[in-house]
């Protein structure tokens, strides 16, 4: 009686690792993810609106009341910084790296002054940064520290009608994705 039951656990057990390996894994083996299809309409250093179809054929299940810009971030030429200008909308900017995707995300309400303003960067590059605060001048910037040195920038907005459309475009178009240097 105990020896079927042991079986059968025994089964489900091996099944259990099989399936959580094989989903674990797949983001890093897949040949045409998300990051690699968004990265195909990007460009390095520069924040690119798409339209709604880009949007369609790049990211299939992205809801179709938003707009998307996205950047290309590299970080061997030095930190880059995103800017946006807040507005009456719904906005996100996501942080995505190859095979985990989202290593950071903000909203709108992380906002100073009506601006969004972050500066992306490697370790090395952050301690340069930190090193040059004064201790008199508050940051005014968000800073992330990014596990790569090429990533992903993805800024969506949503357009609750359509005759807020334009307006979110024009907010996406203003917002910039550009290296500095240290």
């Amino acid at each position: 009686m105990i020896g079927p039951f042991i079986y059968t656990l025994l089964v489900l057990v091996v099944a259990g690792i099989i399936h959580l390996s094989t989903v674990l894994v797949m983001p890093w083996v897949a040949t045409r993810d998300g990051f690699l299809r968004a990265s195909a309409l990007a460009r390095d250093n520069s924040m690119i609106v798409l339209s709604a179809t880009e949007v369609r054929n790049a990211l299939p299940y992205t809801d179709p009341a938003q707009a998307v810009a996205v950047c290309r971030f590299v970080l061997d030429r030095g930190p880059v910084r995103v800017r946006l200008a807040t507005a009456d909308w719904p906005t996100t900017i996501l942080f995505l790296r190859k095979g985990a995707g989202i290593f950071h995300s903000l909203t709108e309400k992380a906002a100073t002054q009506g601006v969004v303003d972050v500066v992306i960067a490697t370790s090395e590059q952050m301690d340069k940064i930190t090193a040059l605060d004064s201790d008199d001048d508050p940051v005014q910037e968000l800073r992330v520290t990014a596990p790569v040195d090429i990533g992903i920038v993805l800024v969506r907005s949503l357009v609750r009608t359509d005759s807020e459309r334009e307006g979110v475009m024009k907010q996406l178009r203003n917002t910039s994705c550009e290296a500095e240097t240290l």
